[in-house]
């Protein structure tokens, strides 16, 4: 019987916000905590700047300097699934950053925002929020799921959600719940176990 052990993959991530790369470290380490190593991509460059010109142009030399063997790029559609403009400008941009990565790349496309995710798994924002955000049969439908979490913690104890909250909220996240409930995260989910070694 064989107990050798798996190579540790490296997993960089870029995104367009540092609150979004650090809530989705916590999210993959809870899930594949022993088989990879998570780290950021050009940590200085935010929103819309993450896929322009100056990222295309530092891009291929961190991806040199720190190796990663995927790099997932994560972006808001800020738009729902129908609209296939928005759909096809992010496509467009993950296509470029892809190039850069020698083809390592792994789209998480969140629709409509980020915190889709959260309302995906709505009991522990409740609970740590001590607020009534009630729970929605398909997160990717919800305009604004940021608005939604803003406008229900108002009425809490602890006070409005912060998209600097994001990484603390997602630690409490159940990721094969996210999976089950939330549809573009369930196929990014597959996508990413399909790069693990076996």
């Amino acid at each position: 019987m064989s107990t050798k052990k798996k190579r540790v993959v490296r997993v960089g991530l870029l995104g367009e916000s540092p609150n979004d790369t650090a809530a989705l470290k916590v999210l993959l380490q809870q899930k594949y905590k022993e088989r990879i190593q998570v780290f950021t991509l050009l940590k200085n460059l935010k929103a819309d700047k993450v896929a322009g010109p100056k990222a295309l142009r530092m891009l291929p030399k961190q991806y040199a300097e720190q190796q990663p063997d995927i790099v997932v790029f994560t972006r808001d559609l800020d738009a729902l699934a129908s609209d296939v403009t928005q759909m096809q400008k992010r496509r467009n941009e993950f296509n470029a950053i892809n190039l850069c990565v020698g083809g390592k790349g792994i789209f998480l496309l969140h629709i409509y925002e980020f915190e889709a995710l959260i309302m995906a798994h709505i009991g522990p924002f409740n609970t740590l929020y001590k607020c009534t955000c009630n729970p929605q049969a398909d997160p990717m439908r919800i305009i604004d799921p940021k608005g939604n979490l803003q406008e229900a913690s108002r009425k809490g104890k602890r006070g409005e959600y912060s998209e600097n909250d994001c990484e603390e909220v997602c630690a409490q996240l159940d990721y094969a719940e996210l999976v089950k409930n939330c549809g573009y995260f369930r196929d990014f989910d597959a996508a990413f176990a399909a790069k693990l070694p076996k």
